[in-house]
């Protein structure tokens, strides 16, 4: 955990114009996250921490993959726009009002909800032949191995249904 908020940090620090994450897979974001919920984004205002503009959603939950959560929960995302300032950051997820999404969420110790690995740990949902799929596409951040080597970034694709059970797999594991 200490390794994922650390990354949280730096990708979150002001520098010049670039965000360095590493990159995870489907098994790290799941195992790493505190809740993974299929949601659908209903509202978003900014806030201000320190220096850092974030931009807060609002989020109806429609199903939890992992965790126990409330019908409705907020996710905190780097940059945003607050009193006529803007702030963006490479790596950053986008959501937009009334969209459905499956976010992987990590919990800080102060409570405020993120999504683990920025734009990695979110995915829009849509229906293909009659089953849900979920998928991103390529982050703008530097991306990392966890020996610090650059690596390339990749679009990911999946049935839900597959998530859900690699979900189940991992949780019965940890039991």
């Amino acid at each position: 955990m200490l390794r994922v908020a650390l990354l949280a940090c730096l990708a979150l620090a002001p520098r010049a114009g670039a965000t360095t994450l590493e990159r995870l897979s489907q098994d790290q974001l799941i195992q790493k996250s505190n809740l993974i919920v299929r949601c659908k984004a209903i509202s978003s205002s900014s806030t201000l921490r320190g220096r850092i503009i974030f931009t807060v959603h609002r989020l109806q939950v429609i199903e939890s993959l992992k965790g126990t959560v409330p019908a409705t929960l907020e996710v905190s995302v780097p940059g945003g726009e607050l009193n006529g300032m803007r702030q963006t950051f490479p790596g950053a997820p986008q959501m937009s009002g009334g969209q459905e999404y499956v976010a992987f969420i990590w919990t800080s110790a102060r409570g405020v909800n993120q999504i683990i690995g920025l734009h990695q740990g979110l995915f829009d949902v849509k229906s293909v032949s009659g089953s849900l799929v979920i998928s991103r596409g390529i982050s703008d951040a530097e991306m990392v191995d966890r020996d610090g080597r650059t690596v390339a970034d990749a679009p990911v694709s999946m049935r839900l249904d597959d998530l859900r059970t690699r979900v189940r797999r991992q949780e019965s594991v940890r039991q």
